[in-house]
C-alpha cells in the first residue's frame, strides 16, 4: 500500500460560492442557497496570492483550468493562500477571475484590512 498524496481537484468539484462579512468568510454550496456550509475565520489568517511558478508544497492544483493555459491553475484561476501565524497553509481559496480580473486582489486586501482591523481592536483592549 502507498502513501500517496492527492494533489489536483477538479474545478467543478469544488467550486463554492463565498462572502466576507464580520470577519467570517461564508462559504455556500448555491449561489442562492440560504446557509453556509462552512465558515473560516479570517481575522488570524494572512492571505497571500500564489505564484503559479513557484507553488506551495501544500496547495492543490485546481483542474481542469480554463482557455489554453498549459500553466500550474490555468488562465482564470488565482491561489489565494490563507497562512497561519507560522505561515503553514491553513485554507486555499482559488478565484475564477475570467469576469473580474481584480477579484483576487480585492480578496488579499479585504483579509488584510481585516487583520489591520484585528490588531487596533487588540491594542485598544489593552489600553
Amino acid at each position: 500500500m502507498y502513501n500517496t498524496r492527492i494533489d489536483f481537484v477538479s474545478y467543478g468539484e469544488v467550486s463554492r460560492y463565498v462572502a466576507i462579512k464580520d470577519h467570517i468568510l461564508f462559504v455556500y454550496a448555491e449561489e442562492a442557497d440560504p446557509n453556509y456550509i462552512y465558515t473560516v475565520p479570517l481575522s488570524s489568517l494572512k492571505a497571500v496570492k500564489e505564484n503559479p511558478k513557484k507553488p506551495h508544497k501544500r496547495s492543490m492544483t485546481v483542474s481542469p483550468g480554463f482557455g489554453q493555459g498549459v500553466d500550474r491553475q490555468g488562465d482564470n484561476l488565482v491561489n489565494i493562500l490563507l497562512l497561519d501565524a507560522r505561515d503553514k497553509l491553513a485554507y486555499q481559496i482559488t478565484l475564477d477571475t475570467i469576469h473580474d480580473a481584480e477579484v483576487a486582489d480585492r480578496f488579499v486586501l479585504a483579509v488584510e484590512n481585516i487583520n489591520s482591523a484585528e490588531k487596533k481592536q487588540q491594542k485598544v483592549q489593552k489600553e
